[in-house]
């Protein structure tokens, strides 16, 4: 059981956004992008350096010809990942 505000967040870090990077991985490769930008973005609404969750909604706005967003995500995913290098 939660007992605190605390633990409840940490809980939905690590059991949430790992979930909907899952199901937006999931709905990439079913080619249902609309879905995979929502759970990507979900993911980022509680981790925003998440760089997967970033690198996986830049497909998704890509496939959608959303290329401005695309470019954005995609760009912030490569800063991301060539900072933790």
């Amino acid at each position: 059981m939660i007992q605190d505000t605390n633990t409840a967040l940490r809980y939905i870090v690590e059991v949430e956004v790992p979930v909907c990077l899952n199901l937006g991985l999931c709905y990439l490769k079913l080619g249902h992008n609309h879905h995979a930008i929502n759970y990507c973005s979900q993911a980022l609404e509680k981790d925003e350096d998440n760089e997967k969750a970033l690198y996986r909604r830049g497909l998704a706005y890509m496939n959608v010809g959303e290329l401005n967003r695309a470019q954005r995500d995609l760009s912030r995913a490569n800063d991301l990942t060539e900072g933790s290098d």
